[in-house]
């Protein structure tokens, strides 16, 4: 079998910005000859429906539907989205091997029902345990947005488990997820966030031997993060008499949870060492971290964090961050172990402060663990390896689909 034809129907609109979907599918799984048909709603619901071609990337656009991810918009954006008819079209018009659904529940019942009606394998890929940040975004604010999602979880996740098990290929982001739904689904293929070319192309600067260390954290800025656990691991850094700053980057949540961290930080004296600042683009942030020492990933391990991707380490380690984590983390764990990228500890203020002390003391210890890092993620985490690997995966599995009698 040479050159396969995928059709993606993702939960996100075109022009795509999903890094996975660009670099793996867009950019490096079409690499070969492999052809992708994109079944996509634009950004404007005043668009006509159009066919764009991209190389071996074919794009159906349909106006947009609207947003928002109720049970009752979800069930006009499938009414709706089948109306248009892009994705009937595509299979009707062209040979397709399979069919891959990305994240939202719309895509995967669509995904369902056009692999039974057109005899094709599928495929479902799902990036994080919505439901479960859902309920505990409620837990942390109860208002009646909070609840109304938290409300909506159950069915959501009643339908994301149906989906994983019908489904004839499951793509968890990460190993730890993989474990997760095994009893669900146990014919995976792993798809974790790699590094883009943004990190890899843009130059590198070694890090000066400096007492004033500096610290990064790049994520959300959200209450189910509990960055008031980042405060805390400072304050002990500089009660030890050590002189670091920590820089934190993300998009927040809510307005009240910003003021809230910064005025622990005001009550603690430590608006000289800690600052919160706006998401930065994804380009940008290859650059900034040239600026920055150490990079800091501590998550709480709840049951959606325990099993998610961990992108940020994966990114620090590519710009020769050494990082200090929390092994709770089953993804995050793995990564520091089997690079020596980084200190691990437990999700705990006097753990992690030991193990950040150890790394703001020891420049050497810094440079070393930086550069083992690189080496492993510039060879373990890259697209164009993991397209390679799937293309073969996806190749065995058509195979073993169609000599099975499935199909017929």
């Amino acid at each position: 079998m040479t050159g396969l034809n995928l059709l993606i129907i993702p939960k996100e609109e075109y022009p795509l910005k999903r890094v996975r979907l660009t670099k793996l599918f867009l950019e490096e799984y079409t690499k070969k000859d492999n052809i992708i048909y994109w079944s996509l709603l634009s950004h404007s619901r005043n668009q006509n429906q159009e066919r764009i071609s991209d190389g071996n990337n074919i794009f159906q656009i349909s106006p947009s539907l609207g947003s928002g991810t109720s049970l009752k918009n979800l069930l006009i954006r499938y009414y709706k989205f089948k109306k248009y008819k892009s994705i009937k079209n595509i299979l009707t018009e062209n040979k397709v091997d399979l069919i891959v659904s990305n994240d939202g529940i719309i895509e995967g019942f669509l995904g369902l029902h056009y692999a039974k009606k057109f005899h094709i394998p599928f495929a479902f890929y799902l990036s994080s345990l919505f439901f479960d940040f859902d309920r505990r975004a409620y837990k942390k604010t109860k208002n009646i947005k909070n609840f109304y999602k938290f409300i909506e979880s159950y069915p959501k996740e009643i339908l994301l488990n149906f989906i994983i098990k019908k489904a004839y290929i499951f793509h968890p982001i990460s190993n730890g997820m993989g474990y997760y739904f095994r009893e669900k689904n146990k014919n995976i293929f792993t798809l974790p966030l790699c590094i883009g070319t943004e990190f890899t192309n843009t130059k590198i600067k070694r890090k000066k031997h400096n007492e004033h260390v500096k610290i990064l954290y790049i994520g959300a800025i959200g209450e189910i993060r509990e960055l008031e656990i980042y405060i805390e691991i400072i304050k002990r850094i500089i009660e030890m008499g050590l002189t670091c700053q920590l820089d934190m980057y993300g998009k927040p949540t809510n307005n009240r949870y910003v003021k809230k961290l910064k005025s622990i930080i005001r009550s603690y004296e430590l608006e000289d060492y800690i600052n919160i600042y706006d998401e930065l683009p994804y380009n940008k942030i290859p650059e900034l971290m040239n600026d920055y020492d150490i990079g800091l990933s501590i998550i709480p391990s709840t049951k959606g964090y325990s099993i998610s991707s961990p992108t940020k380490i994966v990114e620090y380690l590519s710009r020769s961050l050494p990082v200090v984590a929390n092994r709770e983390i089953f993804d995050q764990k793995t990564v520091i172990e089997q690079s020596g990228g980084g200190l691990l500890a437990d999700y705990d203020v006097s753990d992690i402060t030991l193990k950040l002390k150890k790394l703001i003391k020891n420049y050497e210890i810094r440079i070393n663990m930086g550069e083992k890092g690189k080496k492993w993620v510039e060879f373990n985490r890259n697209y164009k390896w993991l397209a390679m690997e799937l293309d073969r995966f996806y190749i065995h599995e058509i195979e073993k689909y169609r000599s099975s009698g499935v199909s017929k």
